[in-house]
């Protein structure tokens, strides 16, 4: 499946009304497919021309930008920014689970798997900043 092809498939599949939901698992969900569409939409469908196309009529966009103007990096650039922003939450998560278990007298493999995961957290962060400074 090409990037159009699931960009469409997302924009037919998508709950446009997930902020009428009284369930706040369909609202994050709704939130979450939202902000990926628009993502996709800045590297795919920057005229608004696919979108409006499935969207209902409430949901129209306008263009963004002329064709000419995009840069294809943005959209890559907001993926590893929200990649980055990610790595570092669960690295913090990481941390303060490891701080937890330093204090225990009996340091066990799971103190040793929780510092390899935040170990290997580190690297992953090190390495999307690499390729942001590109």
């Amino acid at each position: 499946m090409t990037n159009l092809e699931a960009y469409e498939a997302l924009l037919r599949r998508h709950d446009w009304h997930y902020g009428r939901s009284d369930d706040p698992k369909v609202v994050r969900k709704g939130q979450s497919e939202a902000s990926e569409l628009h993502c996709a939409r800045t590297k795919i469908d920057p005229q608004g021309d696919i979108w409006n196309s499935i969207a209902p009529a409430d949901f129209h966009v306008a263009p963004l930008v002329s064709r000419a103007q995009v840069d294809p990096r943005d959209a890559e650039i907001a993926t590893l920014k929200r990649h980055n922003k990610d790595l570092a939450g669960r690295a913090d998560r990481l941390r303060r689970a490891i701080e937890g278990v330093v204090g225990h007298p009996d340091l066990g493999i799971e103190a040793h798997r929780q510092l390899r995961n935040a170990l290997d957290l580190e690297q992953s962060i090190e390495t999307l900043k690499a390729r942001k400074a590109m």
